[in-house]
């Protein structure tokens, strides 16, 4: 009985006895000979017929031989045999001077080569993010109060479960790869698509999740900005010297700037009925109500602003737009003073309101 295996076997042995080296391009001949086969089978030949067939049109080992010897020297025949074997064309000897019907079949080690090219940026990338950026960027989030995605927690929870898990699936991996290179005949036909497919994957999703880092540091480090502005530590400023609310308008606020008396209407282009809604949802909820809205408005100005994502400038002003009692006309301070003199004395103009207050607190 015809044994196709032993038959591929002894076709090799000639062709290492004729001078045809192992195992390039010996081992892309064999490729091309069970190309050949399967071919022929498929079209109704048994495996005998197959392999004669497929035996005489690669050719004889002598000639095949001649072919690979009109390369020339040995250091420039393998420059460019590799530089065809990385440009994806497995053996331009076999493409050009034989007829073959697939000559597409690429070297297993040029497969793994390029592949391991292609991946090993992505993983270096992947676990050096996982392993000194994502740690500081969760501090910088649990400081500054956003949130890490779901999809990144997810992405880091996997990388965790791989570098745990890393040497069972490493073996399993190439444990894989040696059975289907040792069994499979149809293989070869599918490793450099397999392969092109999972370092394409692979790269897209490191690139997205190291975008996603680099967004969500900018995020991250512009809201901790906010909560490490130097006005954060030096909150008690104002550009007041006094602060009163109208009883019959609780919307209408009337401050003393640089010696004058003005209606406020905006602060840094917010309008003064917006901050002090703020104000209400924010300190005035009960059992607290309106007298500590407008408390942390008149003394604690800049936090209130800050709160608002619309801290003030580092220079120590705000833009106020003021409204003349007695004109009715706007007038614009673009860059008014604030100053820790100024709040002392609103705080003292309202001791006697911050003491009604507390004692209108419920009490333990």
């Amino acid at each position: 009985m015809f044994d196709l295996e032993q038959a591929i076997a002894d076709w090799c042995k000639q062709m290492l006895a004729a001078g045809i080296q192992s195992p390039v391009p010996l081992e892309e001949l064999e490729i091309h000979l069970r190309e050949e086969i399967d071919q022929r089978m498929k079209s109704g030949l048994n495996e005998h017929d197959a392999f004669e067939i497929s035996a005489r049109q690669i050719g004889p080992a002598i000639t095949l031989k001649t072919e690979f010897a009109k390369a020339g020297d040995i250091v420039p025949e393998h420059l460019k045999q590799l530089f065809f074997a990385l440009a994806s064309i497995p053996n331009y000897q076999l493409a050009t001077n034989m007829n073959t019907t697939n000559s597409n079949i690429e070297p297993r080690w040029v497969t793994y080569l390029k592949t391991a090219a292609f991946i090993l940026p992505a993983l270096f990338l992947w676990m050096a993010s996982c392993v000194f950026v994502l740690p500081k960027l969760k501090d910088i989030c649990a400081s500054s109060g956003a949130v890490i995605p779901k999809f990144l927690l997810t992405a880091v929870a996997m990388s965790d479960l791989l570098e745990n898990n890393l040497i069972i699936l490493s073996v399993a991996f190439l444990v894989t790869l040696v059975l289907l290179e040792w069994r499979s005949r149809s293989w070869p036909r599918y490793r450099r698509l397999s392969f092109g497919i999972a370092a394409f994957s692979l790269n897209s999703t490191a690139l997205i999740f190291i975008t996603s880092l680099c967004v969500l540091a900018v995020f991250a480090g512009a809201e901790l900005s906010l909560h490490t502005s130097p006005f954060m530590h030096a909150t008690k400023f104002s550009p007041f010297t006094s602060v009163h609310f109208d009883p019959s308008n609780i919307n209408k606020v009337t401050v003393t700037c640089n010696g004058s008396e003005y209606e406020l209407a905006e602060i840094d282009n917010l309008p003064v009925t917006n901050i002090l809604d703020f104000c209400r949802r924010q300190y005035g909820q009960p059992p607290f109500g309106e007298g500590w809205a407008q408390k942390r408005f008149a003394e604690d100005l800049v936090a209130v602003l800050s709160a608002m994502k619309h801290p003030a400038n580092v220079d120590n002003t705000v833009r106020l737009t003021l409204v003349e009692p007695q004109t009715g006309r706007q007038k614009i301070i673009a860059h008014a003073k604030m100053t820790a003199e100024n709040r002392a004395v609103i705080f003292q103009d309202r001791a006697l309101e911050n003491s009604n207050l507390l004692q209108s607190l419920p009490q333990k």
